[in-house]
């Protein structure tokens, strides 16, 4: 008799612990907390004109005319029917953030930028946005992005 007791006390405490918790996960996961959002910058559109050019004057190796001779063939790749467009340079969008400064704490070496009013801090090898900060020295920060390397000199 002993026994039952002990096992349906034990079974009530653990039925009350399991469903306290579930009921304060389900109160946690509704209640709403006020998040603050800074102000979002839309970014520029730069549209770049297509750098691919096919040139679709080859023969069909499946469809093999035996009508066509060597010398059609050198007349019809050396015409010039093709007109390609000028090639216009790539725009890309210059960083939003200025370079204020290094810092050098020991053997690392930080960048002071000024980001819309707020100064972060940055090492080399750094990802901010679509930037990667490729080397800081004393005078000019340099970031990449596209593949195209830019320097930022210390205002």
């Amino acid at each position: 008799m002993k026994n039952k007791k002990i096992t349906t006390y034990l079974l009530l405490a653990a039925s009350i612990i399991i469903w306290g918790t579930i009921t304060w996960r389900v109160i946690k996961a509704f209640k709403k907390e006020d998040v603050t959002v800074g102000a979002i910058q839309p970014r520029p559109i730069v549209q770049k004109p297509d750098s691919a050019v096919l040139l679709l004057n080859y023969q069909d190796p499946f469809l093999k005319d035996a009508g066509i001779t060597a010398a059609s063939k050198e007349e019809e790749f050396n015409s010039p029917e093709i007109d390609l467009p000028p090639q216009e340079p790539e725009l890309v969008q210059g960083p939003a953030f200025k370079f204020k400064g290094m810092l050098t704490a020991g053997k690392k070496s930080y960048g002071l930028l000024d980001l819309a009013g707020e100064t972060i801090m940055v090492s080399a090898k750094e990802k901010i946005g679509d930037f990667y900060i490729v080397s800081i020295t004393s005078e000019k920060i340099i970031v990449r992005r596209q593949g195209l390397d830019m320097e930022l000199f210390a205002e």
